[in-house]
């Protein structure tokens, strides 16, 4: 073989570097492309898990403030504590926002009640009525986040 016939076969050096620049290109963009399919699956997934752990917190509060008006509007109408016409006016209002607390959220805007947010800080702030209106018979009730439910300690 002749250096002439050996120049022609092998390619030059300029080329070798823009044929591995193209496949390095090339492998760049399939990569992009797989991770931005691959991270929004995997974010869609994650997004579900935190909104149904969020959403559980959020009725478990609500459940709660429900579970202490059902208690104490039982026990006023069994006899066993006194409470004024205007803390059981507060137990029934705080019982009814707690039942009709919303289980999906609403993509209306107007709808202020059907956002678990807006409703969770209403019943929080409902609460606060009637631990007031109660006095010393709710000085020691208030919701605890935790993961055990022996923690919350109802005495009369």
């Amino acid at each position: 073989m002749s250096t002439s016939q050996t120049a022609q076969t092998l390619p030059s050096t300029a080329e070798d570097i823009e044929n591995l620049v193209h496949l390095e290109t090339m492998f760049e963009e399939l990569g992009r492309e797989d991770g931005l399919r691959d991270g929004a699956h995997s974010g869609a997934i994650q997004g579900r898990v935190s909104g149904v752990e969020r959403g559980f917190q959020f009725a478990r509060e609500a459940g709660f403030y429900g579970g202490v008006a059902e208690l104490w509007l039982l026990a006023a109408q069994k006899g066993l504590v006194k409470v004024s016409s205007r803390a059981e006016k507060s137990l029934q209002s705080l019982h009814q926002q707690s039942t009709s607390f919303p289980l999906q959220n609403s993509s209306d805007p107007n709808l202020l009640d059907a956002d678990p947010t807006v409703a969770l800080d209403r019943l929080r702030g409902r609460y606060k009525v009637v631990s007031s209106s109660m006095g010393n018979l709710m000085k020691d009730q208030s919701y605890v986040p935790s993961a055990n439910a022996e923690d919350v300690k109802f005495a009369f």
